[in-house]
């Protein structure tokens, strides 16, 4: 008879020896003789609430790559030096060779991990898998490589049982290199999604991307660089949360019209941050691809032609992003497929996030409230105590520290003591958890801090001369002009005592021969009015 008991326990060993495998950071060929060996763990259902694209900005642990290769050895040498280099091999007869090579162009093979799978090109951006926040959980989105290339579409299934993510099933035919996010749900593609998904509306596959990926506003702009791949990292990039860089041309070019088109098309939307977008260019007169970089941790890895151009791109992406280690690279890159195209960068999935919306301009007399959400993907629990806003003035040369509280869902709050006149705060955050990891925001701290202006509030010197008229259903209500004010605002209430009752509006002002005006159209019973000038 066959003995069950010794059938599952070598089943559960063999198991156990898969783990122990992916543990070490190298796939033995012997033991996977099929991909669909690590797809087990793909999803049939949707993500759970709330969902979050990472973006390429925030903090990652490495960048993988393809051997045979498609970038200098000029640039895995510096990856290595400072991440994890993750290098897909096909077959473990050549990673010797592999080996022999990096070694000898000064590649830190202490961080590299060489994973023995079947690929069909070194286009690692366009096939690999994106990474989400899923609450308390990292997983990824797969979809439908718009290639017909079997080997790199089945990476992401792969990759999910490689680093033991939930893989979650996009169904659009999509690519990697075009589509870039700000990590707080927005998402910027080219049109090619919607050719490419006849089948579906583009309500369909905005709901598609908002479900699977928390997108939710899907920037979908048509090519404009005749470009015939259609993908957006060929001439835009997301640096941040609010800043866009976007190639420029001289007005000769044949494509400047169509490329400025769409800098006023994004310069009219609104980033996460609730302000427009922050447009920056860089020189590609000679179709140069400069915007095809890529950004790990706090450095720039831009792509370099050889041309009078590339000094200029580097200093363009400094200027960008100040803090920031910019390189550049030569390779044979082409101006629509470059150093993006071929390197994708993997998430720190230990990483401890913290979101936060900076402030507006401020206008009070109170305390500054800071509130930002903290939460470790480790596993392992937040110190609470480490949790730090470090602020300053533009008059102070030392940051001053103040502990985060706890308020709900993972969101903390802190306050900047109140300013006794016109200054602009610098701030950033950090947090920590029991492993002892330490995450920042923004990443390069205090080389490009938050900074929001504190504006005093002065009451208006001439009260005597303020005056009011009814025009039709309006209310014009006119003063002095306060030569220290740098704007106004109108409190309205229906109470005159204490105004407990106080709403706020700030207005279009407009001045005339020394006077201001100020018009609204009265709700209600409103009959009280103060005007207080802003330093």
């Amino acid at each position: 008879m066959i003995n069950l008991k010794k059938i599952f326990v070598l089943w559960i060993w063999l198991s156990l020896s898969v783990v122990f495998a992916l543990a070490e950071g190298e796939i033995n060929q012997s033991k996977f003789n099929s991909m669909e060996t690590l797809s087990s763990n793909v999803s049939r259902y949707t993500p759970p609430e709330p969902v979050e694209f990472i973006a390429e900005f925030e903090p990652m642990q490495g960048v993988l790559i393809r051997y045979p290769l498609g970038v200098p050895y000029s640039l895995i040498k510096s990856l290595s030096e400072t991440t994890t280099l993750y290098i897909l091999i096909g077959n473990s007869n050549i990673k010797e060779q592999a080996v022999n090579f990096f070694q000898a162009n000064g590649v830190n093979l202490e961080n590299c991990e060489f994973i023995v799978t079947p690929t069909d090109s070194y286009w690692t951006r366009d096939y690999s898998p994106w990474f989400i926040r899923t609450g308390a959980e990292l997983a990824m989105v797969d979809f439908n490589y718009n290639r017909p290339r079997p080997n790199d579409n089945r990476i992401p299934k792969f990759a999910g049982g490689y680093f033991g993510l939930d893989v979650y099933d996009l169904n659009l035919y999509h690519t990697g290199g075009n589509m870039m996010v700000d990590g707080m749900g927005k998402g910027a593609s080219t049109d090619l999604v919607l050719k490419e998904n006849a089948n579906f509306t583009k309500e369909e596959i905005e709901l598609r991307m908002k479900t699977y990926l928390g997108i939710e506003e899907y920037f979908l702009y048509p090519e404009p660089t005749g470009s015939p791949i259609e993908h957006i990292d060929t001439w835009a990039k997301f640096i941040g949360v609010d800043k866009l860089m976007i190639r420029s041309v001289p007005p000769t070019h044949p494509k400047y019209e169509k490329i400025e088109g769409a800098v006023n098309y994004f310069s009219q939307q609104i980033s996460s941050y609730g302000t427009p977008y922050q447009i920056f260019r860089v020189n590609t007169s000679l179709n140069e691809p400069y915007a095809n970089s890529l950004i790990v941790n706090d450095k720039v890895y831009v792509p370099q032609m050889n041309t009078l151009n590339d000094k200029g791109a580097l200093d363009a992406f400094k200027e960008a992003m100040p803090g920031y280690e910019v390189i550049g690279f030569t390779g044979t890159w082409l101006s629509d497929d470059a150093l993006h195209c071929r390197t994708y960068g993997i998430p720190d999935l230990s990483m401890i996030h913290i979101s936060h919306v900076p402030l507006p301009d401020y206008s009070e007399h109170t305390a500054i409230p800071i509130q930002a959400k903290f939460v470790s993907y480790s596993g392992a629990s937040l110190q609470e105590e480490s949790l730090k806003l470090y602020w300053k003035t533009d008059e102070s040369q030392m940051y001053s520290e103040v502990t985060f509280t706890s308020s709900e869902d993972n969101y903390y709050q802190a306050f900047i003591p109140a300013q006794e006149s016109t200054v602009e705060i610098s701030y950033y955050l950090s947090g920590s958890n029991e492993l002892g990891k330490t995450a920042y925001l923004p990443l390069v701290k205090d080389k490009d801090p938050f900074r929001v202006k504190i504006k005093q509030m002065l009451p208006l010197q001439s009260p005597e001369n303020v005056a009011i008229q009814f025009v039709e259903e309006k209310i014009i209500l006119s003063w002095d002009l306060v030569p220290e004010a740098s704007s106004y605002k109108v409190e309205f209430s229906t109470n005159i005592s204490d105004f407990t009752n106080v709403m706020t509006e700030i207005g279009q002002f407009r001045e005339d021969n020394g006077r201001i005006y100020w018009e609204t159209a009265p709700e209600g019973k409103i009959g009280f009015y103060r005007i207080i000038a802003v330093k």
